[in-house]
C-alpha cells in the first residue's frame, strides 16, 4: 500500500514515512536483502511495541489475576499458522507479522493469550474470562479474518 524506494548504500537501514518506505541495502537487485532489511526494521519495532500493548492488556485483568500473575515474557517468531500461543510456563509468542494488524487486533490476541495463562483450553472458563476482560473479542476476531493479513 505504501510505495517502497530502494537505494544502494554500505550500510542497511530502513524508514517508514508520509512518502513510504526507504530502504537502503548493499545490493539493490537482491530482494533477499531487502526482505531480510524488513523484517529486523519490524522486530525492532515488534519487541517494544508488543511489551507496551501486553501491558496495557494485562492491566485490564481484574486484580485476583493480577495478584496471581506476573505480566509474561513475550517471544517474537515468525509463525505461520497463527497469530500467537502460550506456553505452560506463562510465557506468550506473538508472531512478528501480528505488528502489522490494527491495535484492537493486537490487543485481541494478547489478551486471548493472556486468558490462556488462567484457562490452558478453549473451554468456557476460557471464553468467560475472556468475555469479562474483553467483550468485544468476536469482532476483534473477525477484524483479523476480514483484513486478511497473512502470517509470515
Amino acid at each position: 500500500r505504501y510505495p517502497l524506494h530502494v537505494s544502494a548504500s554500505g550500510r542497511v537501514s530502513v524508514s517508514f514515512g508520509d512518502d513510504g518506505w526507504r530502504v537502503e541495502v548493499r545490493n539493490v537487485d537482491n530482494s533477499e536483502q531487502i526482505q531480510k532489511a524488513l523484517e529486523q526494521w519490524y522486530r525492532r519495532q515488534a519487541v517494544e511495541y508488543y511489551e507496551e500493548r501486553m501491558f496495557v492488556c494485562f492491566e485490564r485483568f481484574p486484580n485476583w489475576f493480577q495478584d496471581k500473575y506476573r505480566v509474561p515474557n513475550i517471544t517474537i517468531r515468525k509463525m505461520r499458522r497463527c497469530w500467537g500461543s502460550c506456553a505452560r510456563n506463562g510465557g506468550v509468542t506473538l508472531n512478528l507479522s501480528l505488528i502489522k494488524m490494527p491495535v484492537q487486533c493486537v490487543d485481541y490476541v494478547i489478551t486471548h493469550e493472556l486468558c490462556h495463562v488462567e484457562a490452558f483450553h478453549h473451554g468456557k472458563a476460557f471464553y468467560h474470562l475472556l468475555a469479562s476482560v474483553m467483550p468485544t473479542w468476536r469482532e476483534r476476531e473477525a477484524l483479523i479474518e476480514q483484513l486478511g493479513i497473512h502470517t509470515v
